[in-house]
């Protein structure tokens, strides 16, 4: 009897455990989206939306088949960044609202997701600037945006990296080091006889991308170490990768600086005062003191003392302040560091171009928004951008607005606004050339004569498509960067224009009825000679309004010439003395 009372008792517990446990799974794979229950990423989309790493398309769908647009996958990579960083994203967002965010229309949702990856280097302004005409994001940019959060820097110098895949050609080389790390870590499926392609070019869906961004997570917040995937083989770690090594053993509050003016590895010379180490941020701890960073291949710890200064890019700062990969120059006195000179990985100016100097190496000089004069030099790779579309260096003009992206000492990326202006006039002349753009010259509302080139994307309104439907005497209004024609408005096909000139004679000619007038051109700042074409109809006064003759001019007399301007001058309606 006993034994039955006791097999009946174990058949009830397990019975209450198994209704139990199947309670806990029926929760653990159920989910507020109706939509992907069968879905083979079910388990993945659960995970994100569990981390706070991607929302569904409504309260009840996540729509796992839509493809995933490039503000959508920056969102979700910026959240599982600040996760650990926990960013001041408003604050971070007022740096780009100008140069990025407004400029580009970035959506209100989007905007502190778009500013954190623009912090780190995960994107660049040209990036954002295609985003309009181009929403969804392909494969190969999902791999470039998280090779980038994970810190892969593609080094041209490096052996190439070699992939198995049989559409590798369709892999950008600078993809390729990012393909490899995601590959080496589960974030991308392996070449295998039924994967034989990465197909980079084509869209991303949702249910693949919740896949890449789960496991993407789990790598990032487990800090795996990264290994050198740009092809050097040298084996060692990513300045973020892995935990911190306390020097000696020793925990936390009791850490003791490993190195000094003597040990030092790395001697650098900052305004005539020599740091002890030059090294690169792994971690800040703020509540010991501590700062953990790699000098070389070798993690070190440092204690901070309690009146330590510290600058980042030149701005005073909190320490606590750093970042991962930040570099950093430490001086160092009685075991602790007591200034920290901090310069950020990916570090934006803003300024104005003064000058491109092109020797043995092409020198660019802007001035800063704060007013300090700064140097960098152009390298091939740095990539430049002006107006929003590729260019070349040498299309820079002093004046143009600047957007500099530098990490640490060399310059990325140049972003460039050209000067904006505008003139209106009668077209003089054109001139057609095979080795130049079309020149054309305007007479101005002044008299002034400006000579523009215009190139074969010019924009025409008021007359036909293109430029060789312009002629001269048409009256335009044209649109200026740079002091090249974007746009060209006809106003009148066939006008003359009124113009004024005040100035001094210089000279007159009686028999010709010419008259040389000396005046200032403003933008030159200059006096120039202008002639003064008399006829028949042309009125003379004197400075009471009286009509006078042409004998009455003198030189060294002061004159206002109104007529028709001409190429070299006016022909005079109306000449008044005003001396």
């Amino acid at each position: 009897m006993k034994k039955y009372k006791f097999f009946k008792a174990a058949v009830i517990m397990f019975t209450i455990l198994y209704a139990f446990t199947g309670v806990l799974y029926a929760d653990n794979n159920t989910s507020k989206f109706i939509d992907i229950d069968n879905n083979w990423a079910k388990q993945h989309i659960m995970n994100v939306y569990d981390k706070g790493l991607m929302g569904g398309f409504s309260e009840t769908e996540f729509k796992p088949g839509e493809y995933v647009k490039n503000y959508d996958a920056l969102v979700s990579i910026s959240r599982m960044i600040n996760q650990e960083k926990n960013i001041n994203l408003e604050q971070l967002e007022k740096t780009y609202q100008k140069s990025v965010l407004d400029k580009f229309n970035v959506p209100v949702y989007a905007r502190g997701a778009i500013a954190l990856c623009l912090e780190e280097g995960i994107v660049t302004d040209a990036d954002i600037s295609k985003f309009g005409q181009i929403p969804y994001a392909t494969k190969n940019s999902i791999i470039e945006y998280l090779g980038k959060a994970f810190g892969i820097v593609y080094d041209e110098k490096a052996p190439p990296v070699a992939l198995e895949f049989l559409d590798v050609y369709d892999i950008p080389t600078r993809s390729k080091p990012c393909v490899k790390f995601l590959l080496d870590n589960g974030i991308l499926s392996p070449y295998s006889e039924t994967n034989t392609k990465l197909y980079p070019k084509s869209n991303v869906d949702r249910a693949v991308f919740a896949k890449m961004m789960d496991i993407s997570s789990d790598v990032y917040n487990k800090k795996v170490p990264v290994l050198d995937t740009a092809g050097s083989g040298s084996g060692t770690e990513a300045p973020w990768a892995g935990e911190i090594e306390w020097a000696g053993g020793i925990g936390p509050g009791t850490v003791e600086a490993t190195g000094n003016a003597e040990q030092a590895d790395v001697i650098a010379d900052v305004g005539g005062v020599q740091a002890d180490v030059v090294a690169y941020v792994d971690q800040v701890i703020p509540e010991y003191g501590n700062l953990a960073v790699f000098v070389g291949t070798e993690r070190r710890v440092y204690k901070i003392a309690e009146n330590a200064e510290c600058t980042i890019d030149d701005i005073p700062s909190g320490f606590w302040k750093l970042s991962k990969s930040d570099r950093v120059k430490l001086f160092i006195e009685k075991d602790k560091v007591v200034r920290i000179m901090g310069e950020s990985k990916i570090r934006k100016t803003v300024g104005t171009l003064i000058s491109i100097e092109s020797n043995d190496k092409s020198i660019l000089k802007m001035k800063t928004a704060s007013g300090d004069i700064r140097n960098y030099t152009i390298m091939a790779r740095t990539i430049v951008i002006k107006d929003g579309k590729s260019a070349l260096w040498q299309e820079l003009k002093e004046g143009n607005s600047l957007v500099v992206t530098t990490s640490y000492d060399e310059l990325i990326e140049i972003n460039a606004d050209g000067v904006k202006s505008s003139d209106k006039g009668i077209i003089e002349s054109l001139t057609y050339s095979r080795i130049a753009p079309p020149k054309i010259v305007i007479t101005a509302l002044d008299g002034r004569q400006n000579t523009y080139y215009a190139n074969d994307k010019i924009e025409i309104a008021g007359a036909g498509n293109d430029v060789h439907s312009l002629r001269p005497g048409m009256q335009a209004e044209v649109s200026l960067i740079d002091d090249e024609i974007k746009k060209i408005t006809i106003m009148n096909e066939n006008a003359l224009i009124v113009i004024e000139l005040k100035g001094v004679i210089k000279s007159i000619n009686l028999e010709s009825r010419l008259m040389v007038i000396e005046v200032y051109d403003n933008s030159t700042n200059k006096y120039i000679e202008k002639k003064a074409y008399i006829t028949e109809e042309t009125k003379m006064q004197d400075a009471d309004f009286n009509p006078i003759g042409l004998n009455s001019l003198k030189i060294n007399q002061i004159v206002t010439v109104r007529g028709t301007g001409m190429p070299d001058g006016v022909s005079a309606k109306t000449i008044q003395v005003a001396n």
